[in-house]
């Protein structure tokens, strides 16, 4: 990188690091989630998906 590149991106950000992007979403699938969705379907198995993720706080996307 040019110094003069790296003089500019730290008067702007107030450090040297990379400008933070929009990138891939995070992800909700850890094994901890997939218990706690697991056990949600056995329990309320009439529930719609949309609903279950509305309650647990995830995105509906989550579950596909």
């Amino acid at each position: 990188m040019l110094v003069s590149r790296a003089l500019k991106r730290f008067h702007e950000l107030g450090n040297t690091q990379d400008r933070p992007s929009s990138g891939w979403p995070v992800t909700e699938v850890t094994s901890e989630n997939m218990n706690v969705v697991r056990c949600r379907i056995r329990r309320f198995s009439e529930q719609s998906m949309w609903k279950t993720a509305s309650d647990l706080g995830m995105s509906s996307r989550s579950f596909l």
